[in-house]
């Protein structure tokens, strides 16, 4: 990880979010199979994960 203080950055937490979520969506891309992304996407909430 990095430190965006360090850098004179200041994020917001919604930034920081947007940014995370942008990682892990490539990794996942890199990883995950086409129908799993979308089993585990935002606008298809499952009973386990919202548990």
């Amino acid at each position: 990880m990095f430190d965006a203080e360090a850098d004179g950055i200041k994020s917001t937490s919604s930034d920081m979010l947007k940014f995370l979520d942008a990682h892990i969506n490539v990794q996942q891309l890199k990883q995950v199979p086409p129908m799993a992304l979308l089993l585990m996407s935002p606008l298809f909430p499952s009973k386990k994960l919202a548990s």
